[in-house]
């Protein structure tokens, strides 16, 4: 939630896609969580590391 524009739910949702999916193999993999657009993913990937 410390990231830009990633608020309570949207950290929710990281979350649960990885208990559902697994871990994170990619940082391209958090595009694929309901709610992360590309433009979202462009403003926090300098910030994130797997």
């Amino acid at each position: 939630m410390t990231l830009p524009g990633i608020g309570e739910e949207q950290a929710r949702l990281f979350v649960v896609y990885r208990e559902k999916a697994g871990q994170y193999e990619n940082l391209l993999d958090l595009v694929k969580v309901k709610g992360m657009t590309q433009e979202k993913f462009n403003q926090i990937k300098d910030y994130i590391t797997l």
